[in-house]
């Protein structure tokens, strides 16, 4: 992922096909050090980038108050980022990343601090965006939680390989896992 946002070196091309990239990222661990309610917060996700912060397009608290409600925290739209606990602010940026025009999204990690319930939720979530049309990359250790039969798994070992996502693949992705332990 630092290699697709340009922050490591790499020999090869990445290519992403006719359509010109732009990339949302959400790290591990993003921190703001300001207090802002959170409406504001996933608002600011559709500034675009250069623009001047104070001014947000027309339309970005609708669209703010859409991304809360598609992932079921609405009610968090009125406290502030340092009020939430460390599930709530993933599923805050999450929102915050649903209403960038990107048409690439990049996770790490974006269902660590999750209770299981929001674990399939947020997979289910990234999937649907997915069928819309974005090119969604995510690293996780939550393989179980994956939708079964929709997308790939690239697993990282010594030897990389690609499989599609299936039960059965999560199941020996699992147990190799396991027997390294």
């Amino acid at each position: 992922m630092k290699a697709i946002l340009g922050e490591l070196p790499y020999s090869g091309k990445i290519e992403f096909g006719a359509v010109k990239p732009s990339i949302a990222w959400l790290p591990q661990i993003y921190h703001v050090p300001i207090r802002i309610p959170v409406i504001d917060f996933v608002a600011m996700g559709s500034v675009k980038a250069n623009s001047f912060l104070p001014f947000l397009p027309t339309n970005s608290k609708e669209k703010a108050k859409d991304s809360l409600c598609i992932l079921n925290i609405s009610h968090l739209q009125n406290k502030f980022t340092d009020e939430l606990s460390g599930g709530e602010w993933q599923l805050v940026c999450l929102a915050q990343m649903k209403t960038q025009d990107a048409n690439i999204w990049l996770l790490d990690e974006p269902t660590s601090s999750l209770d299981i319930g929001y674990k399939y939720k947020v997979f289910e979530f990234l999937w649907k965006e997915s069928e819309s049309g974005k090119t969604v990359v995510i690293s996780t250790h939550d393989i179980p939680f994956l939708p079964p039969d929709k997308g790939s798994i690239l697993f990282l070992s010594d030897d990389p390989v690609v499989i599609e996502n299936s039960p059965v693949h999560q199941t020996e992705v699992i147990q190799y896992l396991k027997s390294l332990a």
